[in-house]
C-alpha cells in the first residue's frame, strides 16, 4: 500500500524550492475568519490558490499553485477562483508534488505558458 503524503508536507517542499529559486511568492491562509477570539464565517478568499507569486522572467505575471495530495479534490470554491485567474491571465497549476511544480515553473518562467508538455 503506498503511503499517502500530506498536503501540508508537499507544500513545504514547494515553498522551499521556490525561496531557494529566488520567486517572489506568499503563501495564503484562507480558512475560516477568527474575530475575538472566535472563528466564524466563511472566509471570503476561500478558494484561493495555496500559493501566489511572480515568475521571474516575466515582469508582472502571476502564477497561483493549488497544492493537493494524492486523494485531495478541489473544492467549487477552488474552481471558481482557478477559473477566474485564468480568465484574467494568471497561470495555476493544480500540483500534487514538488516534480510538477519544477517542470511546470521551468517551462512557464521562459516561455510565459502554462503547459508541462
Amino acid at each position: 500500500m503506498a503511503v499517502q503524503i500530506k498536503e501540508s508536507l508537499i507544500q513545504k517542499e514547494i515553498i522551499l524550492w521556490l525561496e531557494l529559486h529566488g520567486y517572489t511568492f506568499w503563501r495564503n491562509f484562507v480558512g475560516p475568519k477568527l474575530m475575538n477570539g472566535k472563528y466564524f464565517a466563511k472566509n471570503p478568499m476561500a478558494g484561493l490558490p495555496d500559493i501566489l507569486g511572480i515568475f521571474k522572467k516575466i515582469p508582472g505575471k502571476l502564477f497561483g499553485l493549488e497544492i493537493k495530495s494524492d486523494l485531495g479534490k478541489l473544492s467549487n470554491d477552488q474552481v471558481t477562483w482557478i477559473r477566474k485567474l485564468e480568465n484574467s491571465g494568471v497561470s495555476v497549476l493544480v500540483t500534487r508534488d514538488l516534480e510538477t511544480v519544477i517542470a511546470w515553473m521551468r517551462i512557464s518562467d521562459n516561455d510565459g505558458k502554462n503547459r508541462t508538455d
